[in-house]
């Protein structure tokens, strides 16, 4: 369900906001699609742990008619933003993310299960409604209840800030998995953005200096969270 991405063999990250990458950083599509009720949980488990701050990221993407979730290329203004993890501050007084420097076994709590921790922003706990209409997930957890379901793109990423107080030194890990909704009410998520698109170099949550800036100054890259 989750696409095989260009930097499967290392660890680079995408550092131009504005690069084609940016969407869903795929090498492949995926061969096969989850289905997942609206306002279910989704735990994803991360294969590398996230040492540097920074913000995870949940967009997904609806695939428009004629298309399938193995074609979509996630082009045109179609993401929307349902969370996102906030810093609060370390022991040493540096700021620090949900999950940063931590490795749970699958058998422990999720730090990535979609389902709103306290003190992150979303709506209701990962949001609000998915429609009855194909998605990918951009990088980015409980599913949000729209119209109930057929495929999404969904990406899911980490944005590395430890150098982001140099332009294009802030370095994204994306990825998209392949998800069917189904079930849900009658929300219309938004606002809906394109990737490449939503967002810029100097946008203060990706050229930003995490010495000089409280956890509340923080602001994360992108559109607001749909419903927040």
């Amino acid at each position: 369900m989750t696409r095989m991405t260009k930097n499967n063999q290392g660890k680079q990250g995408v550092e131009n906001p504005t690069a084609g990458d940016i969407c869903c950083y795929s090498l492949q599509t995926a061969p096969n699609l989850a289905t997942v009720p609206a306002g279910s949980t989704i735990h994803y488990i991360s294969t590398q742990q996230i040492n540097h701050p920074g913000p995870t990221q949940y967009c997904p993407a609806k695939v428009p008619a004629g298309s399938s979730e193995a074609r979509f290329d996630g082009s045109g203004a179609v993401w929307f933003k349902f969370f996102t993890t906030m810093p609060t501050i370390d022991k040493n007084k540096q700021l620090t993310w949900p999950g940063q420097s931590r490795w749970p076994l699958p058998s422990g709590p999720p730090l990535s299960s979609l389902t709103r921790p306290r003190g992150e922003k979303g709506s209701g706990g990962q949001c609000t409604r998915l429609t009855r209409n194909r998605h990918i997930f951009n990088g980015q957890r409980n599913r949000p209840r729209q119209r109930a379901g057929r495929q999404v793109p969904a990406p899911r990423g980490h944005i590395a800030l430890h150098i982001a107080m140099q332009a294009n030194k802030a370095q994204f890990y994306i990825s998209c998995s392949q998800i069917k909704i189904t079930g849900g009410g009658s929300g219309t998520p938004g606002p809906l953005v394109s990737l490449p698109g939503a967002y810029k170099s100097n946008d203060p949550g990706i050229l930003v200096n995490l010495g000089a800036i409280q956890p509340t100054a923080y602001t994360p890259p992108g559109p607001p969270v749909w419903g927040a």
